[in-house]
């Protein structure tokens, strides 16, 4: 069964749910249709698009998202469908483009190829398997036909017909695709914004569509450089703001942990730290315990000895580099599959700190360890043995705060030399009891260091980045043995303004002063059933459509 039907939802829009075919059913036909069925509930245009993406985390069902748009959405500066492409695929969704610079809603529909190549209505359609019930397209189009006369009168009326037939264009062709609308950006001419916005809402309330309204939150950063390449197209900055938005308002909150919303390259550290971060490594010592007996170099299997001493079995990812220390005298590593077949043994190499490294094989699973075959003077060692991986972005030294030169020392731990953007703050967090960054220009010439400041209430600290910075270099720690304990995984990010979202019909109610259209349905859901009161007679029957309407309601009861 279904999600019930939310507090709120109008008459118009449950019989909506059961004209998707657009027959127009009176209340009399649906009344009839609905009898003896109570166990009929109703999805919203949102539960629907959730109910899709769930399913695709989850592995259940293989579900495309489809993106329709103009240059907001394809451009050589905003890296839009990187970031589509990106940020869907870690709930499993894959993204088709369907989008091109220049397009119209007009040019869309027509399949004027010479304006729009990689766009037209027979590719989006294309991209739709069977009916379209494992498919989700994102629509938003309207600017270039209200501003380019080449795309035909400019008339709103004219333009909010364009979609409109775009959108039953799409349905009858794909009778269960789902359809997002989402508005055009904030632009400098207010008058296209107002016009846009209204339409979009008629829209949806017409069609029974989820819309993602971006033009105000979008509007908090226009004529920012930061994020705006013009006065029309956000940049990369600005692309991931908008891409954001429209998660946030998509994504539901039992899966919106898989996705991370960052609207500046979250983790400057080099690629391996961003990798590191959604992973268990440097979380923990691996350490799992210590045994009396060895394992066998030859097969991995254990072998009772009271006179040795071993690590206990333990998980490893594949490719990684263990850094093992310890006192013993053995220092084989013995590398199993995950259904426990020997792979290889590799003895640990010394390296230039106090740790052994060894690479783990491409498809191991677990790693056997010796620790010594003098079981009796290793106990007596007091010896604290750690497994970490290994981090090549964390340093073995500090930098100089007088110069940002770099000295090796093995007390000291400072993260490598990373990459920046002027103008921005950087959020800085780590165990560490070094605070300090280091600046230095694209040259690499020095330009100033600074203390990174405490926020109230946040485990991470902030420093400005000084104007013509190109590097940051960061210290860490000046207690490399307490530190390495810790399993830390320092973060380094810009810190940009928090997105605003637009209030909820709860908010309204709370007296916030804003002004929305009436038909935003409450967030609150409680279980419900239809009934022949939830309707109003006010059409005649006519013949001949029954069997569709029959097909619908039996729809609504295994969703």
């Amino acid at each position: 069964m279904g999600n019930p039907i939310p507090i709120g939802l109008e008459n118009a829009e449950v019989v909506a749910a059961l004209n998707k075919a657009h027959n127009d059913y009176t209340a009399a036909e649906i009344d009839t249709a609905l009898a003896g069925k109570s166990d009929i509930v109703i999805l919203t245009p949102l539960q629907k698009v959730q109910q899709l993406l769930i399913s695709a985390s989850n592995k259940e069902k293989i579900i495309n998202y489809i993106v329709t748009g103009d240059s907001t959405r394809e451009n050589t500066y905003n890296e839009m469908n990187q970031y589509y492409v990106g940020q869907f695929a870690k709930i499993n969704v894959t993204v088709d483009y369907d989008s091109d610079s220049g397009n119209s809603a007009r040019n869309w529909l027509l399949q004027d190829v010479t304006s729009s190549p990689t766009s037209s209505i027979t590719h989006a359609l294309s991209l739709v398997s069977g009916t379209g019930e494992s498919s989700i397209l994102e629509f938003s189009m309207g600017l270039n036909d209200l501003t380019v006369s080449a795309s035909g009168s400019t008339d709103p009326a004219v333009v909010k017909q364009r979609i409109k037939d775009s959108i039953l264009a799409l349905l009858s062709n794909r009778p269960d695709l789902t359809i997002v609308l989402v508005t055009p950006v904030y632009t400098a001419n207010s008058t296209y914004n107002v016009q846009l916005q209204t339409m979009y809402y008629e829209l949806a309330a017409e069609h029974n569509l989820h819309l993602v309204d971006v033009l105000d939150i979008m509007g908090l950063v226009h004529g920012n450089t930061d994020f705006y390449q013009d006065s029309v197209h956000p940049n990369k900055y600005g692309s991931r703001r908008l891409l954001n938005v429209i998660m946030d308002s998509l994504i539901p909150s039992s899966i919106s942990h898989l996705v991370s919303l960052e609207e500046v390259p979250a983790p400057l550290i080099p690629s391996v730290i961003t990798e590191l971060a959604t992973r268990p490594i440097n979380s923990s010592n691996l350490v799992a315990g210590i045994s009396s007996g060895y394992w066998q170099n030859a097969d991995g299997s254990p072998t009772a000895l009271s006179t040795w001493r071993r690590f206990d079995e333990i998980s490893v990812i594949p490719a990684e580099t263990l850094n093992i220390t310890h006192q013993g005298d053995q220092f084989n590593c013995i590398f199993m599959d995950a259904v426990g077949d020997f792979i290889e043994g590799i003895p640990s190499s010394t390296t230039s700190s106090q740790y052994r490294s060894v690479l783990v094989p491409a498809n191991a699973a677990t790693a056997r360890i010796n620790l010594s075959s003098d079981g009796a003077t290793y106990d007596a060692s007091s010896d604290v043995p750690t497994i970490f991986y290994n981090n090549p972005a964390m340093l073995h030294g500090y930098w100089q705060n007088a110069s940002g030169a770099y000295t090796t020392y093995e007390l000291w731990r400072s993260l490598a030399e990373i990459s920046i953007e002027p103008n921005f703050v950087l959020k800085i967090q780590h165990q560490g009891d070094l605070h300090t960054a280091i600046f230095m220009d694209a040259e690499g010439s020095y330009i100033s260091y600074k203390l990174t400041e405490i926020v109230s209430g946040e485990l991470y600290r902030t420093v400005t980045i000084p104007p013509g910075s190109a590097k940051v270099r960061i210290n860490v720690s000046t207690d490399s043995v307490f530190y390495d304990s810790l399993g830390d995984a320092p973060s380094v990010k810009y810190l940009v303004p928090p997105i605003t979202t637009i209030p909820t019909v709860n908010d309204i109610n709370e007296g916030v002063s804003i002004s929305l259209p009436n038909f935003i349905s409450n967030e609150i859901l409680v279980s419900s059933k239809l009934n022949s009161s939830d309707f109003d007679s006010d059409k005649i029957a006519q013949d001949g459509r029954l069997d569709a309407l029959e097909s619908a309601v039996l729809a609504l009861q295994n969703p």
